[in-house]
């Protein structure tokens, strides 16, 4: 048989095979895996404590305690570098279990998320400093978010004015004079069921994390303070008394900051979390993927749930408007659910207000998101 004859009848038969053999690997593997069934789970959804399942949060900062000098936004603290996460601990590493996102080391991955939501924290009366920031940014706020001392009673009357205003109230309940190893071992159990019962009264909604940044010094519930475990120990007792009294009306929101401590070792369990928040800022000359990849890429080795950033801001700058346009792809290229704005100023001048370029950046990104729903 000559050779022309041998391969008009081999070609044919190679190409058949390696479509058959893509079909097979297709029907195997199914979709990509750099898709996210975890992105943008957050708004719109309802969770029950302990579920698993998860809900928008909304926040404005009024009577915000970041009198604890962090490195986050608020702090001239040095968390890494000045708000930054430490470009000395980037780490080689892969994806987490839940495939979400990009690990260590390695940029975004995977297509653009869906569009996210914003949040803001303010100061001021929350309704009329919400409705400003809304109108500013041309951006509804899911979130709002609020900080209230453990100890304290409920702010309804606060919360009640964002669930009208169409938000979610998102409360950081930071435990600034009851140490986390007393919480632990009962001693505010009566003060954690009369919190708990005001919530389950309250009916709408509420987004609730119990002390954010605990893998951070610059807290009295932080490193310096207390153990990773004495705050597992404290975060299982408070749900617990919640699901008790049968509170059904909560999403429980996790938020280590992105700096400090892998946030690892203070995670309670997936029983225990429906969400997780972390936060970060972006002070002059960083970028998006070096304020949160390292932290990114710890959370997801060991959780496949929704990720948002609960703190965000951008400090003055000449690239100010960079950074913030980089916010906001940041949030879809890692697959996040949106961010809460710190719109409060506090050892930086964070506020949008009175910024021309910023504001301008920050409404080009709200549409650039509205288009792409």
């Amino acid at each position: 048989m000559n050779r022309s004859v041998l391969a008009a009848i081999c070609v044919p038969v190679v190409v058949a095979v390696a479509l058959v053999g893509t079909f097979v690997l297709t029907a195997k593997h199914g979709r990509s895996p750099s898709s996210s069934s975890a992105s943008q789970a957050l708004p719109g959804q309802s969770a029950v404590p302990g579920t698993g399942h998860t809900s928008p949060s909304a926040s404005p900062k009024s009577g915000h305690s970041r009198a604890h000098q962090k490195a986050s936004p608020k702090s001239g603290h040095n968390r890494g570098h000045q708000g930054g996460s430490p470009k000395s601990k980037r780490q080689p590493g892969g994806t987490g279990p839940g495939g979400t996102g990009p690990g260590p080391g390695q940029g975004p991955t995977g297509p653009p998320g869906p569009p996210g939501f914003v949040g803001v924290a303010v100061t001021g009366p929350i309704t009329s400093a919400v409705a400003s920031f809304s109108k500013l940014t041309g951006a509804h706020m899911t979130l709002v978010e609020l900080y209230g001392s453990f100890g304290a009673s409920f702010p309804q009357q606060q919360a009640g004015n964002i669930a009208a205003a169409g938000s979610v109230p998102f409360i950081q309940w930071n435990p600034r004079h009851a140490p986390l190893g007393q919480i632990a071992a009962g001693k505010y159990n009566g003060y954690v069921r009369q919190y708990a019962r005001a919530v389950k009264a309250f009916k709408h909604r509420i987004v609730l994390s119990f002390a954010h940044e605990m893998n951070g010094s610059w807290g009295p519930w932080g490193t310096q303070h207390a153990t990773a475990a004495q705050f597992v120990h404290a975060w299982r007792k408070v749900h617990g008394i919640f699901a008790r009294n049968g509170v059904n009306n909560v999403t429980w929101s996790w938020d280590p900051s992105h700096t400090g401590l892998p946030a690892s070792g203070y995670w309670p369990g997936s029983g225990y979390v429906d969400q997780v928040g972390i936060d970060g800022y972006q002070r002059h000359g960083q970028t998006f993927s070096e304020i949160f990849q390292r932290q990114l890429a710890n959370i997801r080795s060991f959780t496949s749930k929704p990720i948002f950033i609960a703190e965000t801001s951008v400090a003055p700058s000449h690239g100010a408007s960079s950074q913030i346009a980089g916010l906001f792809s940041g949030v879809r290229q890692y697959h996040l659910a949106g961010f809460v704005w710190f719109d409060i100023n506090h050892l930086e001048p964070w506020r949008l207000e009175g910024r021309p370029s910023a504001i301008r950046a920050f409404r080009m990104g709200v549409a650039a998101w509205q288009r792409a729903s």
